[in-house]
């Protein structure tokens, strides 16, 4: 009885070992398959990743600073020079728009309205206009530490009259080694305006000529 068992036992695993056996040996033979075929299939190369070249950023080039200045003995600073502002060029509406006085209603100026440029606590201006015996008008302008005008630049005197037309009437020119001015002329008008401009030296201006238009910025009028 006991031998019939041990032989039923000993064939059971003996049939389990073959169909493991048998298994295996077909899981082989599927991976030999499948190695053949990937074999035969071409082989795609596989992609190289493209590099990007690094971004180089310019370098500055160094400044190099002023050196100090170097005296012997205690430095004296150097005061630099306190340019004129330069003015821009005025337009014809500007002009016309400096008031008009009649020496017949006695409607005179009183003082000259400097322009910001040029006023200063040293500066003064004034004006004068007055009939004659000889019914004519006196014009007379004066300055005092009036500041000098840019390099090729002069100021020069006009006057407006009621037909909006404008009279050269002479160039400011300094007097001492201070600028001070005195202007005198006398026109045989009633009613007018006076007014200065900053000029260039290059431009020709004949007095007493209405042909000629005022072509820089107002500096100077004559107000009440």
């Amino acid at each position: 009885m006991i031998n019939r068992y041990w032989r039923s036992v000993s064939t059971i695993t003996a049939i389990l070992l073959l169909v493991l056996l048998t298994v295996v040996a077909q899981d082989r033979r599927e991976e030999q398959k499948q190695g053949r075929r990937e074999s035969e299939q071409p082989q795609v190369p596989k992609p190289t990743p493209r590099r990007t070249p690094p971004i180089i950023y310019p370098v500055p080039e160094p400044t190099s600073l002023p050196l100090p200045h170097e005296t012997r003995g205690n430095p004296t600073p150097t005061p630099s020079p306190v340019p004129t502002p330069t003015p821009q060029i005025v337009c014809s509406t500007c002009a016309k728009r400096v008031p008009l006085f009649n020496l017949e209603e006695g409607t005179l100026p009183s003082r000259i309205k400097l322009w910001e440029g040029l006023e200063t606590p040293r500066t003064r201006a004034d004006v004068l206009l007055k009939r004659t015996e000889r019914d004519t008008a006196m014009v007379e302008l004066s300055f005092i530490n009036l500041t000098s005008p840019p390099p090729g630049s002069r100021y020069y005197v006009w006057a407006r009259l009621p037909t909006d037309e404008f009279l050269p009437l002479g160039e400011l020119v300094e007097e001492g080694k201070v600028t001070d001015i005195l202007f005198r002329r006398e026109l045989g008008l009633k009613q007018l305006g006076i007014f200065v401009t900053l000029e260039s030296e290059s431009k020709i201006i004949t007095p007493m000529d209405k042909s000629v238009r005022p072509s820089g910025v107002i500096v100077a009028t004559a107000a009440n």
